[in-house]
């Protein structure tokens, strides 16, 4: 090949829209993928300090708050109901978790569209949002 025939590599311009919204969907496939992989037993065992969340109660306080978000960020949103660590199963949680995250998704991509990058009822933008979302869970 000589100097002549060599073509420059093709520059791929960053997306950091995508890539907000693809670093969601990664922490929403290893909430799945954590909670694929525990026992049964696991699911309603009690912490060891005995003072915290059973891994049941940290799944759906985690689906809860997204409904929070989701239902704060519009009224009219009509939600799955919230979970209960005590009756919901592993697959509960896992089904409940999956369409949360899909509505929060969309909550995304709502505040990437707006100009100021703004989410209704969250300060101070959609990107601090991911980042709580993602610290939270």
């Amino acid at each position: 090949m000589t100097a002549t025939s060599r073509t420059a590599p093709k520059i791929v311009e960053f997306d950091v829209k995508r890539s907000l919204l693809e670093t969601f969907a990664i922490n929403e496939r290893a909430n799945q993928k954590l909670l694929e992989s525990l026992s049964d037993g696991a699911w309603h065992a009690s912490p060891p300090s005995g003072k915290s969340r059973t891994i049941a109660g940290i799944a759906c306080h985690i689906h809860n708050v997204r409904l929070m978000w989701l239902g704060a960020a519009d009224k009219s949103a009509k939600l799955s109901a919230k979970l209960d660590d005590e009756k919901s199963s592993r697959k509960d949680a896992m089904e409940a978790l999956s369409a949360s995250a899909k509505l929060v998704q969309q909550l995304l991509e709502k505040g990437l569209r707006d100009q100021a990058g703004k989410v209704p009822t969250f300060k101070p933008d959609v990107v601090a949002l991911t980042g709580y979302l993602i610290a939270h869970d």
